[in-house]
């Protein structure tokens, strides 16, 4: 049987090599991550990434799909409960860019603390060294990581060859390193000197940081968000910002994407952003090529899904898109 394959975004050629040595299948491959409305889709198996919305109006264009993979690590772009629907297999590639995405937020955290951008700009106009660039030593510093899974592991490692401390609020996770301590949210922000988030995006994820606590927080404190914008309750952020009431943030996601030209955040000198990109690695695209390749031949041989969707996880019952 002539299996049909449509790959929407960017898919990294080691993948399609892979796949062009099935006889079986009939690939084609579109950079734009939106499906033409005016056009019949034949396709049984389709490859995205997260600037497809996987929703009732997207399948219904493909009326043959049996398989949808996302070559991504997030999945809040897919509704699960259309998938349901339409009976479909879906999978997620979760590894691909956990160290691009670690590495990430371990560099805004350098840069918030550093005042790396700042220091750039001033020495393209000339300038020098003055108070302004004095940063912090982030040895002895406590950092609270709020989300404890492959991601958040990866930056509490390159933290502990730091020497920071590490405390940690995940309802979800027993067992941490002999370095790190369990917390609970308050604690956390009360006491921690950077506060890095890496939670998915769940109905009791939605504004996890907000106003009130986000007063529990020093003067001192840095914010490094590389998981999505919506956990942190944007206007109450950019106040704490602008008023100093936290020293400064390191943003790579935001709760509308991408930024508005006259987005307040351009007004901000203790703000260092990044646009979204997490997985924006040589690497983590080829992995996620791969990877999302060899789930298409398992899939083709009868086998398993390796990682389906939903998740099997203990925050599963927290998704949004869940009955």
């Amino acid at each position: 049987m002539k299996h049909k394959i449509l790959i929407l975004d960017r898919f990294h050629e080691t993948g399609l090599k892979i796949l062009r040595n099935q006889p079986n299948l009939d690939i084609t491959h579109q950079v734009s991550p939106e499906l033409n409305t005016n056009q019949n889709y034949e396709h049984d198996i389709l490859i995205t990434r997260s600037r497809t919305k996987i929703n009732s109006r997207l399948l219904e264009l493909l009326p043959n799909l049996k398989l949808v993979i996302s070559v991504t690590s997030g999945f809040d772009h897919i509704d699960l409960n259309a998938i349901k629907a339409h009976k479909l297999q879906v999978e997620y590639c979760p590894e691909a860019n956990a160290d691009s995405a670690a590495e990430l937020a371990w560099g805004l955290l350098l840069s918030t603390t550093r005042n790396i951008p700042q220091a750039h700009t001033q020495v393209t106009k000339g300038l020098w060294r003055n108070e302004h660039l004095i940063g912090r030593t982030l040895k002895d510093s406590t950092l609270l990581i709020i989300g404890f899974g492959r991601i958040g592991k990866r930056v509490a490692n390159f933290a502990h060859a730091f020497g920071l401390k590490i405390i940690v609020c995940d309802p979800y996770v027993e067992n941490l390193p002999s370095w790190a301590d369990a917390v609970t949210l308050e604690e956390g922000l009360k006491n921690c000197d950077i506060v890095s988030l890496h939670v998915p995006k769940t109905n009791k994820t939605f504004h996890l940081l907000h106003a009130d606590n986000l007063s529990l927080l020093s003067p001192h404190a840095i914010l490094i968000n590389t998981s999505r914008g919506d956990v942190v309750e944007e206007k109450a952020l950019l106040h704490a910002l602008a008023s100093k009431s936290i020293r400064a943030a390191g943003l790579d996601v935001f709760a509308k994407e991408p930024l508005a030209e006259n987005s307040m955040y351009f007004e901000l000198k203790n703000v260092v952003l990044s646009p979204h990109a997490g997985a924006f690695t040589e690497d983590a695209y080829k992995l996620g090529a791969i990877q999302c390749a060899e789930k298409v031949l398992a899939f083709l041989k009868g086998e398993p899904a390796s990682h389906p969707l939903p998740p099997q996880t203990a925050w599963v019952n927290d998704l949004d898109t869940l009955p």
